[in-house]
């Protein structure tokens, strides 16, 4: 190890994540994945991985950057195993290059007709600035024509610095990604051919700023299941001088929803000094809850730091201390959380990275519902991942349907200096719905909750079984019915689930469906 992690809160040490074939504590590394439930991935001099997918069967996608002196987006998928996916790209990778310069992909997503959506930024070659950013790929790994150009669309808002960080997928097909702009947060809207999409501000462009006069960055961006649109990151706190957390909520043509915080906007300030959240997730009860982390005065130290809303846009005083938390790792000086992934049993996941600011570790937290530490999660609520003894982080975490947990980041390679990107596979807690029809207490998961239009109900048969899936509202009557009857093998299952683009906001149930008996899981729409 580089340096001496102490104890989260108070704990004497920080363990470590490590296979362990008898126990399945969670947050113990997954021996069947990769080497000893760690993979890293070298394909040039720099590779970071910043987003993680999981198809329905199971493979793995992995979304970044590989640098060979200038970067391009990179796209892998591994098998279930954390094997590379020869079947697609080349090798299981597939590099894109927008103008011969310097590219990241900072998401992947998944369109339900199977094809995927990479978004980032990208530099153009006709001024000082990047563009965002946007690839689509048909399943096999190449360029989707029907998309932009050759499967590519940039969009230069400024002829300055336009990076891309976050989006998201409509559930009408419409393409979201969230950033800045100079010193404004920005979103743009795309249709699903790549053009901009003219009935969202009438450009396509939402300048999004919070602050009046500071500088704003759009680092995450969210889609409510009645279509209003989360978004924000840092803002500008005018009475502290410092940055802030700061979340803004729009209709879905692009002006501000202003029954949220004060016009559509709020500002929340944490500690001392510059406070930013990098990530977002939205609960089924619609509060949403924003990670990243709070510095003291002067920017000397930093707490990882969490902060959850009401529907409204008020701080949730059934959450930490006020509605905030924050924590340090250890007795490191710096902890920032970078990513967000909550679990259907309420627990929350962070991922980031800890240690002084020049030599950090990559690890994982997980809370209560509460916002307190699960002391569950490793035995002390925290996991570090043994990468190597130098700079290391986690920028993107992913739940699989059986329950295990996906982390994916940077590694600094001591013996070359290059940076691999990893993925590391842990255990976890969770029962992940073996559906026994003869029993009461079965769990079967419906992924995401609340769901738009298209969701994955995940279950495990214990037998083979000629199963049907419809779905009821709270009444009782049936509204849709995703699957017919149909004979499926013992085995773990993802079935994709469509909803009617009708089906009105509301509280549904799933209900799985045999000769022997029902199992419903609840959802929000």
């Amino acid at each position: 190890m580089k340096h001496s992690l102490a104890a989260l809160l108070g704990c004497s040490a920080l363990i470590f994540c490590m296979p362990l074939r008898s126990a399945a504590q969670a947050g113990t590394l997954d021996s069947t994945f990769g080497n000893s439930g760690l993979v890293i991935i070298d394909v040039n001099n720099s590779d970071e991985a910043y987003s993680l997918a999981v198809q329905p069967d199971g493979k793995i996608l992995v979304a970044g950057y590989t640098s060979a002196g200038s970067a391009d987006f990179l796209l892998l998928r591994l098998n279930v195993d954390g094997t590379p996916d020869n079947s697609f790209g080349s090798g299981g990778a597939v590099q894109t290059d927008f103008f011969q310069n310097t590219d990241y992909a900072e998401e992947v997503l998944q369109q339900p007709d199977g094809k995927i959506v990479l978004a980032g930024r990208a530099r153009n070659n006709t001024s000082s600035g990047y563009d965002f950013a946007a690839a689509r790929y048909l399943p096999n790994g190449t360029p989707d024509s029907s998309f932009g150009l050759n499967g590519k669309v940039s969009t230069p808002v400024t002829m300055s610095i336009d990076w891309g960080y976050s989006s998201a997928l409509q559930p009408d097909g419409k393409l979201l990604i969230s950033g800045y702009s100079s010193a404004d947060a920005i979103l743009v809207r795309y249709n699903t051919d790549g053009s901009l999409d003219t009935s969202f501000n009438g450009s396509g462009i939402v300048y999004s700023g919070i602050s009046s006069g500071g500088t704003d960055e759009g680092w995450f961006v969210l889609v409510q299941p009645d279509g209003k649109i989360l978004t924000g990151g840092r803002t500008w706190d005018s009475i502290s001088n410092y940055s802030a957390f700061g979340i803004a909520r729009h209709h879905s043509d692009g002006s501000l929803d202003t029954a949220f915080g004060a016009g559509g906007k709020v500002v929340t300030n944490i500690g001392s000094g510059d406070d930013i959240a990098y990530d977002a997730a939205l609960q089924p009860d619609g509060k949403v809850i924003l990670a990243g982390y709070a510095a003291a005065w002067n920017n000397s130290s930093a707490n990882a730091a969490l902060v959850r809303y009401n529907t409204d846009g008020s701080l949730d005083n059934t959450f930490g201390n006020g509605g905030m938390i924050t924590f340090p790792i250890g007795a490191n000086p710096y902890a920032a959380m970078h990513t967000i992934t909550l679990q259907p049993d309420g627990k929350i996941v962070v991922g980031g990275k800890s240690g002084p600011t020049a030599n950090m570790d990559a690890c994982l937290v997980r809370l209560l519902g509460n916002g307190t530490i699960d002391t569950t999660f490793n035995g002390f609520g925290i996991v570090g991942l043994p990468l190597d003894a130098s700079d290391d982080a986690v920028f993107a975490t992913f739940l699989q349907a059986d329950g295990k947990l996906l982390a994916a980041g940077m590694t600094t390679v001591t013996a070359n200096a290059e940076v691999d990107l990893f993925v590391a596979r842990c255990l976890s807690d969770l029962n992940m719905g073996a559906v026994d029809f003869s029993a009461q207490d079965n769990s079967v998961y419906v992924y995401p909750n609340p769901v738009a239009a298209e969701a994955t109900l995940a279950y495990t048969l214990l037998q083979d079984e000629k199963i049907s899936v419809y779905v009821t509202d709270a009444l009782g009557k049936i509204v849709c019915t995703p699957l017919g009857v149909e004979m499926q093998s013992a085995g773990v299952h993802h079935q994709p689930l469509l909803l009617p683009g009708e089906l009105a906001s509301g509280t549904y149930f799933i209900v799985l469906s045999s000769a022997r008996g029902k199992v419903s899981v609840k959802f929000v729409k």
